[in-house]
């Protein structure tokens, strides 16, 4: 796939133990691919602002991410899971960023 909307930039302080802490047992989506989808539902749905909802959240690690690199597009997001103990792996970050909005 070649990327339209995302840089090839250094993404590791996005990665997961930099800035937004992941804990162990749930698998992380990579940063700049989620940045370029993201970004290209923007581009067709030509909307200035979306809200975001992910049905298999998990820890919520790539809506934390997300969150960080696009927040001046986003209105709201949502997030669940049909896993009951994905809660209990909720991104700490996801958390932080969530009482600052």
């Amino acid at each position: 796939m070649q990327y339209k909307y995302t840089d090839k930039i250094n993404y590791q302080d996005y990665a997961s133990g930099r800035v937004p802490y992941h804990r162990t047992g749930r698998p992380n989506f990579p940063v700049r691919l989620a940045s370029e989808i993201f970004q290209r539902c923007l581009a067709y749905a030509d909307l200035d602002q979306v809200s975001l909802y992910d049905p298999c959240c998990g820890g919520a690690y790539m809506l934390t991410v997300i969150g960080l690199l696009h927040g001046d597009r986003i209105k709201k997001i949502y997030g669940s899971d049909i896993d009951k103990e994905a809660w209990i792996w909720l991104n700490p970050t996801w958390l932080f960023y969530m009482k600052k909005v």
